[in-house]
Parts: structure tokens; sequence; C-alpha cells
């Protein structure tokens, strides 16, 4: 009873997060994000798998009063046997879950590993990341089966003890020799060192991912914003010495697999007392650690401005909550600045719309007649400069040049342009 409490009282933090993520933790077409797909697959395994541990339990406890009750003529021999079968089952598809939530993890590790990677090359895939996908989904797929092969022969296993206790008519070793007591004691010898064999397998995995996580952490101190987006906690703040949170959650991740293995108690044919405190030990280490592990994850899914983000959003752009997008090449406006109007510009009838003049030259302008060769050279006139002109098509205020240079009087004086007057 105390081990489903302790498992209950978890899932419902773990279920809100989990609803939240949806909205939260999404992926926006970043690669670097692929991992939180994976988060949201881990958290409903895990839930459900918490939630058939708790049923186990409730139905471990029944069936251990019933056992209690020696008076064959108060209990019903076949609930006793429904019981049993009934807790089996739901344990079995509860640790099927748990397993493949287990290698769910090992994957989300990996992807985000990769993700940090991909940021520090600025939204490019490093060119080892498809050969570690293949690696990775290879290997989660082979412990996938192999963990659906030992349930089926468990499953298997049980069925066939049960329906051999049903054909006798009673339940005791003492009164019927001729169960075949041997025969499933060695059968489920093998499968228990087959399971052993899955775990470890698991374990070797959860090491290699720890490596591949510090690689990608070592890789990642290396940029300040990155190292920024990483951090879960400063150690040492004149050093730079942090703890990475997917370092961190790979370290307790590898510990865990480890503490399953020696505490859990699915290594004995008949479930004793003297279990209980292996059993007890086992779940808190697993649940306490899985729940840190998944809270750690969450938080690094959540972040936005010092999140795991690749790709420009419309919430880091600087100065606005918004983008404006503008097409690949936007066209040259015109330029703000005029050059001043010329004699037919300013007298130009005011009220009617504004047509630009070209300046003409004389028919008599022909720089390649020889004329122009000796004429001598006269001073040049400089030119003058309007500042502030009002940029009002077809209306001009009058002007008082600015002459670059006091020495030379300009040639040219400003041209007195009368007021505009306009007909009714």
């Amino acid at each position: 009873l105390g081990y489903a409490v302790l498992i209950f009282i978890w899932v419902i933090p773990l279920l809100v997060l989990w609803s939240i993520s949806f909205c939260f933790i999404r992926c926006k077409k970043d690669p670097a994000r692929t991992g939180m797909v994976w988060i949201k697959i881990v958290y409903p395994l895990w839930l459900a798998s918490s939630v058939l541990y708790t049923v186990q339990a409730a139905l471990w406890a029944w069936y251990d009063k019933i056992m209690e009750n020696r008076d064959y003529m108060i209990y019903d021999p076949m609930l006793k046997v429904d019981l049993e079968a009934a807790q089996f089952h739901t344990g079995e598809l509860a640790m099927l879950l748990s397993r493949t939530a287990d290698i769910c993890l090992l994957v989300t590790l990996i992807e985000l590993a990769s993700g940090f990677i991909i940021c520090l090359n600025e939204g490019s895939p490093p060119p080892f990341r498809k050969r570690i996908r293949y690696i990775t989904f290879a290997l989660a797929s082979v412990l996938f089966i192999l963990s659906v092969i030992v349930f089926a022969l468990r499953t298997s296993h049980r069925l066939v003890y049960l329906n051999a206790q049903m054909d006798l008519g009673n339940y005791h070793q003492d009164e019927f020799p001729s169960l075949p007591y041997d025969d499933l004691y060695n059968h489920y010898e093998m499968l228990r060192r087959f399971d052993r064999a899955i775990r470890f397998l698991i374990w070797i995995a959860s090491v290699a991912t720890l490596v591949y996580v510090s690689y990608a952490t070592h890789q990642t101190k290396v940029n300040r914003i990155l190292r920024k987006s990483s951090m879960f906690m400063f150690t040492n703040p004149r050093k730079q010495q942090f703890i990475s949170p997917l370092l961190a959650c790979s370290i307790l991740d590898m510990l865990r697999l480890l503490a399953i293995s020696f505490f859990y108690p699915y290594d004995s044919y008949f479930f004793s007392y003297s279990l209980y405190i292996p059993t007890m030990l086992g779940g808190f280490v697993n649940y306490v650690f899985m729940f840190i592990i998944l809270i750690i994850l969450y938080c690094i899914g959540f972040r936005k401005s010092k999140g795991l983000w690749s790709t420009p959003q419309k919430w880091n752009t600087i100065g606005s909550d918004k983008v404006n997008e503008f097409p690949p090449t936007a066209p040259a406006g015109m330029s703000p600045f005029y050059p001043p109007p010329t004699t037919q510009e300013a007298t130009q009838q005011p009220g009617m719309p504004w047509q630009p003049h070209q300046q003409t030259r004389p028919p008599s302008y022909n720089p390649q007649h020889p004329s122009f060769a000796t004429q001598q050279p006269q001073e040049q006139q400089l030119p003058l400069y309007y500042p502030q002109t009002t940029q009002i098509q077809g209306h001009h205020h009058q002007q008082q040049p600015i002459n670059p240079n006091p020495q030379h009087p300009p040639l040219l004086q400003p041209l007195e342009i009368p007021e505009p007057t306009y007909q009714q």
C-alpha cells in the first residue's frame, strides 16, 4: 500500500505538466527541438506505467488479505486465482510500458544533445547526426522488440501455471505433487536470465548516451549564449563551472537503471515478505529519479528566450513582440534629398499637376567642335545648397542659398518666387 501511495503522489503533477506541454513545449519546425516530441511520448508511457503499478499494488493487497483466511468455506478459490492472474498481468503490462519509457528517454536525451550541437552550428545539423540517429533508432527498436518478447514469454508462462492449477482443482503443491513445478521453475529461471540481459543492454545504452551528452555539453560551453541556455546551476561563477541539465538527467538515468537491476523483486519465483524493503527502495529510487528527470526536461523545453532554439521566432525579436515579414528583395525607395529646382519647375503655375522637366542643351552645343578646345576655361560655378528643401510638389518657398565657399560669391542669385495664388 505504501508503494502505491508513493507512486500516486507524483502521478497528478506529471499529468498536469504533460497536458500543459502540448501548448508550451512545441517544436515550431525547429530541427534542434526534435527531442521535444519524444518528451511528449515518455510522459504518457510513464504515467500509464505508474497507474498500472498502483492498480497492481491494490490487487496484491486484496490477494494477500484473502490468503490470510484459511477457511475454505469462506473464500472462493476462483476469486483467488482470478486476483492472482489480474495482478500478474497488470504488473507485466506496467513493466513493459516502463521499459518502453526508459528506451524512449534514451532517444530523448540523444536528440536533445544533437539539438544543442545544431544550435552551435547556427542551425545546420552536424555531419554525424544522421549516423547517430540511425544507430539510436536501430538500438531502440531492438530493445523494444526484446522487451515485447520477454513480456509475451512471461505471460504465457503464467498462463500455463494458472491453467495447471485450475485443471488439478487445487492450488497447493503438498496435496498435488503431480503439478509440474520443476518444469515451470526452470522455464521461469530462463526468462529471468533473459530479462536481466535486456536490463543490462539498456544500462549499457544509458552509458553510451551519457558519453554523447558529455560531448555535446563540452561543445556547448564554448558558446556563451548556449552556455546560458543550457545552464542549470553555477558552481563557481568566476571559473564558469556549471552543471548542464542534460548531463544531470543522463547521470540520474544511468544510476536509476543500475538501481532497478539490484532492487526490483522480479528475480524470485514466489514473492515473499522479505522482499518488501527491496521493493520499496527500488520503487523510491526509480520514481524519484524519474520524476526529477522529467521535470528538468520539461524546464529545458519550456524556456523561450534562453531555450533550445536554432531558428528565429516571433517572440525573440529585439524591441518588438511581432516580426514584420518583408519580401526577399525590397524595392529601393526614393532618395529623401532633392536637388535645387530648375527654372521651369519653379515658374510653373501653382495648383497644376507637377511635371518634372529635364534641362536641355541648345542646338549649337557640340563638344567635339574645334572651337570648344580653344575656349579659355572659365571659373567653375560652385553648386548652391538649399537647406531644408520643401518636398511638396508644385509648391516651393523662397530659400536662401548657402555659399559653400565665401571667397567666391555665387554667380547666380536666388530666384524670388512669388507667393502662390489659388483659383477658386
